[in-house]
Parts: C-alpha cells; sequence; structure tokens
C-alpha cells in the first residue's frame, strides 16, 4: 500500500532539508462520510502560529488586539467579484465610531500573496470580501477573528429557517475550511438579485458577479458579530440572522 500522510505531517521542519517526492497522490473524501479529527483546531493553531512566528513581528495581532479596537478589512480583487459600492460602505462604516461598545477601524486591503499578507491578516478582526482565493487569507487569522463573505444571487442556498444547506458543496468551500479550522468564525452575505451582477464572460455568473451591498443589513451583522461568541457547531444563518426589512 501507499503511505498516507496529513498535510499538517507535511509541514513539519524537517532538519534533514526538503522533502522531495516521486509522485503525489491525492485524495477525495466520499461523499457523506467526511469527518473532523477531534484536534483539528489545536493542529491548525499549531500550524498557524509556527507561520507567524517565523513571518512575523513579535506578538504580531495580540499587541493590536490588546488596545480593544475591532479591525473591519473589506477585501479589494481585480476585474470581478468586487463590492460595487465599497466607497460609500467605507464612509459608513467609519462613521459608525463604535461598535458593539469598542472603537471601529474600517479599511480596504488588497493581498497578493498569502505568505506575504501573512503579519497584515494577524491585525483584521472581521474580514468582509466576495467568494475568492484572497479570503482564503482567513485561514491564517488569529482564532476568535470572523470571515464574513458576500456571497452573490445564485451562489448561495439557505433552508427555510435561513440556515445555510449543502454545506458540501463547491460554493460553500470557504465555509467547509473554516469549519475544518474550528478557529475563524464563519458568516455570510445573501445577496440578492437586483444587488447582484454577473460577469458576462464568466461560465459562473453565481460565483463571478459584482455585488452592491445593503449598508443598513451589514451594519446590524458586523454588530452581531462582533458580539457573537462560538458559534457551536456548523449550522449558520442566513445574514447572521439579521432581517432586511428590520433593516
Amino acid at each position: 500500500g501507499q503511505p498516507v500522510e496529513t498535510f499538517s505531517q507535511l509541514s513539519q521542519p524537517c532538519a534533514a532539508g526538503p522533502v522531495c517526492f516521486e509522485r503525489v497522490i491525492g485524495c477525495r473524501m466520499a461523499e457523506g462520510v467526511a469527518r473532523t479529527t477531534t484536534n483539528a483546531s489545536k493542529a491548525w493553531e499549531d500550524f498557524r502560529s509556527s507561520v507567524v512566528s517565523k513571518r512575523c513581528p513579535e506578538g504580531q495581532g495580540k499587541r493590536r488586539a490588546a488596545n480593544g479596537t475591532i479591525v473591519v478589512a473589506f477585501t479589494i480583487r481585480g476585474h470581478s467579484r468586487n463590492i460595487r459600492n465599497l466607497d460609500s460602505l467605507l464612509e459608513a462604516c467609519r462613521g459608525l465610531g463604535l461598535l458593539a461598545g469598542r472603537p471601529v477601524e474600517c479599511k480596504s486591503v488588497k493581498f497578493k500573496n498569502i505568505l506575504e499578507d501573512v503579519c497584515a491578516v494577524q491585525d483584521i478582526d472581521i474580514m468582509v470580501g466576495i467568494h475568492g482565493a484572497q479570503l482564503m487569507n482567513a485561514l491564517l487569522m488569529r482564532p476568535g477573528s470572523s470571515l464574513l463573505e458576500i456571497r452573490a444571487n445564485l451562489w448561495w442556498e439557505a433552508d427555510e429557517h435561513g440556515v445555510l444547506t449543502n454545506p458540501s458543496s463547491w460554493p460553500n468551500t470557504l465555509a467547509q475550511e473554516l469549519w475544518l479550522t474550528n478557529n475563524t468564525r464563519y458568516f455570510f452575505y445573501g445577496a440578492l438579485q437586483n444587488e447582484s451582477f454577473p460577469y458576462k464572460q464568466s461560465a459562473v455568473p453565481g460565483r463571478d458577479s459584482d455585488v452592491e451591498v445593503s449598508w443598513p443589513l451589514l451594519q446590524c451583522m458586523l454588530q452581531r458579530i462582533a458580539t457573537a461568541g462560538d458559534q457551536g457547531g456548523h449550522p449558520v444563518r442566513l445574514n447572521a440572522g439579521c432581517s432586511r426589512a428590520a433593516a
């Protein structure tokens, strides 16, 4: 048989230098048998903290977290999957002054390379952005931080109770990854059809859409995220349970 190793095992430092492989075979989990190990959270945090300690100034993120300010960072992309009204959202967010009784700093960020961006990520409490590779940076955020994914129309599905459905489906990739690491909390904004602007050249318009975000609804979500504790499992509610009508 072939030896099987996890990525966490393969990422351990080797005194003898890099390990070379003749070939690598990736395994896909069979449907309905996905399991989270009992030590997934600790194993991932060991890896994350190791990366941060090697690449970032000592105490990166911890000193900033200690001053009580909540940092909300909106990610910027290229030609598609952008937040169309980002400027007005930033202005409104900065106008809050306080979020959940704490000072709030709202800014935009543009990621380039996860190993170059990992230090800046430690200073973010709530990352906001549209589905894409830049949101994978959330995997290296501090424990207790949050990702708020903006999901265009046709790129999310919820049941009659407003709970995210089909967790193993492709659109839920980011949610799956954060559930497995169990350190960064996951929330999602479900955009309506009139808020979503598909990229015409894309074969997957639900994924490749710009979105115009409702500030009243987003404000409600940010308030709830800032005061939320452990989600206590996988169920995730549409718009963090905020009502569009009330917002």
